[in-house]
Formats: C-alpha cells, structure tokens, sequence
C-alpha cells in the first residue's frame, strides 16, 4: 500500500502539469489520459477501504466522522431530488466533491510505520521543493514575453494561488518539524526560503494573511505551553522578513503594469481593497464574481428560497465540465461567475447544510490534529502539530479559491488527515501508534492482521 500512497501524491502534484503543460504548453511530456489518473486513483482506494475495512469494521474511524459524512451524503441526495438535477452534472459534481474521500479511509484499515510515513513527507517536501525550478522558469518566461502577470507562474500545480496554498501547509508542517527538533533552524530558515519564493515571484496577496495566520497556528501546537511566547515572536520575525522581500518584489513585478495599484497602497486604501474584494456583481453577471460577490450575491438569492438554501441547486448543477455539455449543470450559466471559491461552490451547490456540515469536518480533524500534535514523540505527532496549521489554511483558504476541484491540495489533505485521526483512535482503542498494530485487525503494511479470537 505504500506504493500506491507514493504515487498518489506524485500523481495529483504532477500529472496534470505534465499531460497539459504550462501556458506556453512546455512540459506536456504524457498522454492526454494521464490527467484522470487521479480519478482512477480514488475509485481504487475506494475499493481498497470497502474490501479491507469489512475486516475491522472501521473501529479506527471516529463515530463523529460517519455521523457527519452521513450527513453530508443526505444533503447531497436531498438537493439533487429537489432539483431534479440530472445524471451527468451528478457525475461530474460527484467527482468535484468525493474523489479524494475515500483516501481518508485508507489509513484506517491501513497501518504505516514511522519510517513509511517519513518517507510520504520526504516525497512531499521534494515535490514542493521542485516548485522552485519551475516557478522561476515560468516567471522569467512571462517577463520575457512581456506579460507582466504572475498568474501563469504556477509551479507543476497549474494555478499560481493553488501552488501557494501547497507550499504555505508545506511551511506549516516544516515549522512544526523545527519546533520538535526534527529540523535544525538554518534547516528550517533555509526550507522556508526556498518555499517561498515561488509564491513571492507570482505575486499571490493572499499569501500576506493566510501565512501568519496557519503558522502561528502550527506554531503553537507544536510548542509546549511555556515556550508559545517565544513562538509567536519566531513567527512574527518570520513574517516580517517575509513581508520585507514580498512587497518590492510585487511592485518590481507590477512597476510597468497600465492601471496597476502599489499592494501598500491597495491594502490601506478602504475603497480599493472593497472593490477588489467585491465587484457588486448580481445574478447573472458575466465575468467572475469578487470574493465577497460569490458568497453574499447567491446568499441573497437563495434565502428567498428556503429549500434551496437549505440544499443549494444540487451538486454539479451549477458547474462546469470539461466532459461535455451533457456534464454542464442546469444552472451553469447563473451561478457559474459564483463558484470562484469554495465557499461560493459549496453555498450554491450544497446549501447552507453543506457548507456547516463541510465546516464541521474540518473542524473535527483540527481537533484530532491538537489532540495528536499535543504529544512530544513520534513523526506523526509533529506531522499533527503542522496538520493543525495546515488545516486552520485551507479553512481560511475556502473564501480565497475554489480548493475542492485541486487534486494537489484535496487528495493529500484527506489522506493525512485521516492517518492522524486513525492515529488518535489507535491510542484511544489500545493498540498503539502507527507501529504498534498487532492483533488489531487493521491491515498491517500489505499484510492483514488477524482479528483476536473474542472478536473473530
């Protein structure tokens, strides 16, 4: 199974980029098929948790988790009835939505050892390291042809934001590292550089609040109560050394752009940060709606309409889809400009229930992951402790970008947080951390553990 974990995260980081390319279409080296690999890969694992976890019956999954993912799956169904949505847009929404989930399962039947997990990390630290190379490639290539966005430095993660997003939970889970001495601090300092500095040169202002905010969280999870004093001024060294490089970078970057507004300027200027955020769009708007607009606009809509706020139009019904029209949702043409971020997405398609219950899920594996990152032994409590950072992010992250249709960021969330809330079952139940499996029942490696005589 560890092979197959491998490649999963290789797969969603790479395989995209590779199959498509760049903007200038360098480095599409696959087949056009290799882009559904990550599809594929989560009917596999589906598979995989259906046939081994009829043998522990998921006694390592949290009763909240079912409750919650029941629910979730009962809102799903209500909203298509209710709109009548038809198969295709179900399809591709399913695979917006449910293509990672079942890699949350895979460490519940599945056990990895520390050295196993280590070596997930090492895998994913080099992935995020190649960011670098490509980043400065493709940034240097914009200005060469004089484009002065940063949009098209993305890394091998396709859009500029999203590969930001990726190497901030990268940071996050480096600080954590350092704080529990398993990275010295010029490794620390010199992995933080390295990370970001792709999200500098591509210009992602997002990075300017959802950087202190989750490593400050990964921080203090990390560090013993007595020493969060001296975290949070590690943090804000870090941050301001960080902010030091960023904004003569963004205006070096932005000096020759028509209309272009100084960043110092655009986030003290009350009036110009509102409408950056909010384009006062209304239904029906024809370019991509603010920030703000692809909340509060469907909001307004939909609160007229209790049953629809309540289940949202139904999933993929407002979507797109490279599929074919049939996949295209009914609503597409609408609501479309309003799925800019995930918690437009969710609104519209799920309802007020699928954005609480969504919230709720990432709120029980923030507390799984201060519950195992409170420990002072093992990788997977450090991993934790960074997890808890990572988590608070991509929370934060839902009202900046629609993260949910992004492999890269979905698939390695739902696998690493399912490995820590299997790891806090573990203790819970007994039979120990990562390791220590013997006669759980679980599935040992690419082996099955015996169930005990009393249970079998």
């Amino acid at each position: 199974m560890q092979i197959l974990i491998l490649l999963m995260l290789v797969v969603v980081t790479t395989f995209e980029f590779f199959t498509r390319g760049d903007h200038w279409r360098q480095w599409a080296i696959l087949p056009n098929g290799f882009q559904y690999c990550p599809e594929l890969g989560g009917v596999i694992a589906a598979v995989i948790v259906v046939i081994a976890g009829t043998r522990n019956r998921f006694q390592f999954v949290r009763s909240q988790y079912l409750m919650v993912f029941g629910a979730l799956s009962l809102t799903i169904i209500c909203g298509t009835l209710i709109n009548d949505v038809g198969a295709g847009p179900i399809l591709a929404g399913a695979r917006n939505y449910l293509w990672a989930v079942p890699w949350f399962f895979v460490p519940a039947v599945f056990c990895f050892t520390d050295a196993q997990v280590k070596t997930q990390l090492k895998l994913l630290l080099a992935i995020a390291l190649l960011q670098l190379p490509f980043a400065v490639q493709q940034r240097l290539g914009t200005k060469g042809q004089g484009s002065l966005t940063g949009d098209f430095t993305s890394g091998t993660l396709m859009i500029s934001s999203i590969m930001s997003i990726f190497l901030i939970g990268a940071i996050c889970v480096a600080a954590a590292m350092f704080v529990r001495g398993r990275l010295k601090l010029w490794q620390f300092v010199l992995l933080f550089l390295l990370l970001l500095v792709p999200t500098t040169i591509n210009e992602t202002k997002g990075t300017l609040f959802l950087l202190p905010v989750s490593l400050l969280v990964a921080f203090l999870v990390a560090s013993r109560p007595g020493r969060r004093l001296r975290v949070i001024l590690l943090t804000s060294a870090l941050v301001s050394a960080f902010g030091a490089a960023f904004f003569p970078i963004y205006e070096y970057f932005n000096a020759d752009r028509q209309y272009s507004v100084p960043l110092g300027e655009l986030l003290t200027d009350r009036e110009k940060l509102e409408k950056y955020l909010y384009h006062s769009e209304d239904i029906g708007a024809v370019r991509p709606a603010g920030r703000v607009d692809s909340v509060v606009v469907p909001f307004k809509r939909m609160v007229l309409d209790p049953p629809l706020l309540a289940f949202g139009f139904g999933i993929g019904n407002a979507s797109d889809s490279a599929l074919g029209r049939r996949f295209i949702g009914a609503q597409f043409e609408i609501y479309g400009p309003y799925l800019r971020s995930s918690a437009g997405r969710l609104l519209v398609e799920l309802g007020s229930f699928g954005v609480t219950l969504v919230f709720v899920l990432m709120w029980l594996v923030y507390t799984d992951c201060r519950v195992v990152g409170r420990r002072n032994e093992g990788t997977i409590s450090a991993l934790a402790a960074g997890c808890a950072g990572v988590t608070v992010l991509l929370s934060l992250a839902m009202f900046y970008k629609d993260i949910i249709i992004h492999p890269s960021l979905s698939f390695a969330f739902w696998y690493f947080s399912g490995l820590i809330a299997a790891e806090r079952m573990r203790s819970v139940d007994g039979s120990g951390s990562l390791a220590h499996n013997a006669g759980s029942g679980m599935v040992e490696g690419n082996r099955v553990a015996p169930l005990p005589a009393s249970e079998g």
